[in-house]
């Protein structure tokens, strides 16, 4: 059989977001097609929620929900047990009582609200989508509370699972083997959506079905989409993706992972070179490098071959309806590099399992020029783990060099390369908004992170990027080994007193992953006890400290930071426009200024541009 004859199929799964098409499989499958393979790559994650979010839907799970009250209420009745607190029964119990109490909340006292939400989401996506009310602040916040409110709707059913935008949720549901493979043979709120949209794939009667999966949110989804494309097609199943690639470890110790739910796993983060050798070689895996598979029930992981960035081929949308998407202007994440050229942050593993990798500048922006030409793309999410202020300066250099005329926003360290002549050249090229990685404003957790840049400067950069005109987004965390409460106040703190160069933040919660410094040296940062893995499937440990705070005071100190911060900002717009690329898109219309100056509270008059 020629290689242009093989057919393979690609499948983004809920729940993912849904506001561009999913660009970290387009340039696998765009690899492929430029190699002479026939693909078709299906974005089940915007139609899943196209599927929920309209009327008649949102009715009949809500007429349904009603439907399961009595049922429930005897289920509970028989198995209440007079003086055993809830934390005695069990799981099914568990969740069994909080539906009664979801349905019983949106069928009583919020019933008003559930009607009128169903009878305006159409409106709501309609905004999501239209240039003119998409613009408009009170249209769009508005359009994105009722999304939201509707997705809690819509998963009634099956609640306390619950989807969001982005997002999936589950309090029982585990990343260890038997609750996955429980989870993916029970009916639950994707599995009549993928039997629907089965005979889609079934009819191209595809040699390979691969899967992509980057985040816990889409776990459930893809997993029960794995099973039945396991027992549903004759297709060689391929797990893509950089969750998998970061719990290899653990995958080797389950035969049956492959029994259930996949052929093979790739391992390598530029894909399609893989894919092209596992399509010439379809009955002989051991030819193919950076796969994990099953060989006479022990689980084989074929050597690395090392990939290069520079033979990604330009992104193909072919495939897509770019009017799917919920955003009247696309903002397509691309990527100049892969690796971090830093690299040496003690609490990372972004870089596990990827060497710096990085395209020729020129090459780059024939790239963003095509796809600007081709596709008329205007707006880019630059999404490296960090980008060197040496190659934002020549990329910008070329931009402007070619007159192409687009907008961005990327990631970027605090360090002294980022100078006015750099900023300015890459802020008239079209760099709006730069995302930097503030960590904290303590010098004794910055050291312990080992940031590496020279934290008295930090506000420097900061205040000359705004100068300028760039959107400063400041990312920090709250709970990091060492940190004391003092420290994290210290940091709350600054953010509060420097509102006019920071322009945002965005807050989390330290976690531990596998593939960090911090698990290789956990004495070095005060960490007591890491323990044993309960979900092995999950890429981060649950641990203890003896001079940091605890869980409960680092959940704190994060409300604290929300609270007092909001004040500061003067309940700011941006945090209502809830995504970045939203944010980036009215920055981009607007100006940073006006963003910036903008509370939610105000009377706001976005109509005209300034």
């Amino acid at each position: 059989m020629k290689e242009k004859n093989f057919k393979s199929i690609f499948i983004i799964p809920p729940q993912w977001y849904f506001l561009n098409p999913p660009s970290f499989l387009l340039h696998t499958v765009s690899g492929l097609k430029s190699n002479g393979f026939n693909v078709k790559l299906f974005d089940f994650n915007i139609d899943f929620y196209l599927s929920v979010l309209n009327k008649n839907h949102l009715k009949s799970v809500y007429e349904d929900a009603i439907k399961q009250m009595p049922v429930l209420f005897d289920y509970l009745r028989k198995n209440f047990k007079k003086g055993q607190n809830q934390e005695q029964y069990d799981d099914n119990f568990k969740a069994k009582l909080l539906k009664f109490n979801k349905i019983k909340e949106l069928t009583g006292e919020k019933k008003e609200q559930v009607i009128k939400a169903i009878e305006t989401i159409e409106h709501s996506i309609s905004v999501m989508k239209d240039e003119d009310l998409f613009y408009n602040p009170e249209e769009l916040t508005a359009a994105i509370t009722n999304i939201d409110f509707c997705l809690e709707i819509a998963s009634l059913v099956y609640y306390p699972s619950q989807i969001q935008m982005g997002s999936y949720t589950d309090p029982f549901f585990k990343l260890d083997f038997d609750c996955m493979l429980k989870t993916a043979q029970s009916k639950n709120m994707f599995t009549d959506f993928y039997e629907k949209n089965l005979k889609k794939i079934t009819e191209l009667k595809p040699a390979i079905i691969g899967v992509s999966i980057d985040a816990t949110s889409q776990m459930v989804s893809a997993l029960t989409l794995l099973k039945i494309l396991k027992e549903k097609t004759n297709a060689k199943i391929v797990i893509l993706g950089n969750f998998f690639t970061r719990v290899t470890d653990t995958i080797k110790k389950y035969p049956d992972f492959f029994n259930h739910f996949c052929d093979y796993v790739i391992t390598d983060e530029i894909k399609f070179p893989t894919l092209i050798k596992l399509l010439q070689n379809m009955d002989n895996a051991d030819e193919v490098s950076n796969i994990i598979y099953l060989k006479n029930n022990q689980v084989k992981e074929n050597r690395i071959s090392e990939q290069n960035i520079k033979d990604y081929p330009v992104i193909d949308l072919s495939d897509f309806d770019l009017e799917k998407y919920l955003t009247p202007e696309i903002v397509l994440a691309e990527v100049s590099s892969r690796g971090c050229y830093w690299g040496k942050c003690s609490f990372c593993d972004h870089g596990f399992g990827q060497k710096m990798n990085i395209k020729p500048v020129v090459k780059f922006i024939d790239e963003l020029e095509f796809l600007n030409k081709k596709y008329g793309i205007k707006h880019f999410e630059l999404i490296d783990e960090c980008i060197h202020p040496n190659y934002l300066y020549e990329m910008s250099k070329e931009i402007l060099k070619r007159g192409l005329d687009i907008n961005w926003f990327n990631y970027a360290r605090l360090e002294e390369g980022f100078n006015e002549e750099v900023l300015t050249t890459a802020y008239k090229a079209g760099l709006k908004m730069l995302l930097w990685g503030f960590e904290s404003a303590s010098k004794k957790v910055m050291k312990d992170i080992n940031k590496g840049i020279d934290i008295e400067k930090r506000e420097d950069i900061l205040r000359l990027a705004r100068k300028i005109g760039i959107w400063n987004f400041a990312f920090i965390f709250f709970g990091f080994p060492t940190e004391t409460k003092e420290d994290a106040i210290e940091t709350i703190e600054y953010i509060k007193n420097h509102t006019d160069i920071i322009s945002s933040y965005g807050r989390s919660v330290f976690t531990l992953g596998k593939h960090t410094t911090l698990r290789e040296h956990p004495k070095k940062f005060s960490i007591t006890k890491i323990y044993p893995d309960k979900e092995e499937f999950s890429p981060m440990l649950h641990f203890e400290t003896s001079t940091g705070m605890n869980e409960k005071e680092v959940n704190e100190i994060a409300e604290k930071c929300l609270k007092e911060c909001n004040a500061a900002y003067k309940n700011p717009l941006w945090m209502y426009l809830i995504y970045r690329e939203i944010l980036f898109l009215y920055i981009c219309k607007y100006g940073a200024d006006k963003v910036e100056s903008t509370s939610i509270t105000q009377s706001l008059n976005y109509h005209d541009k300034d």
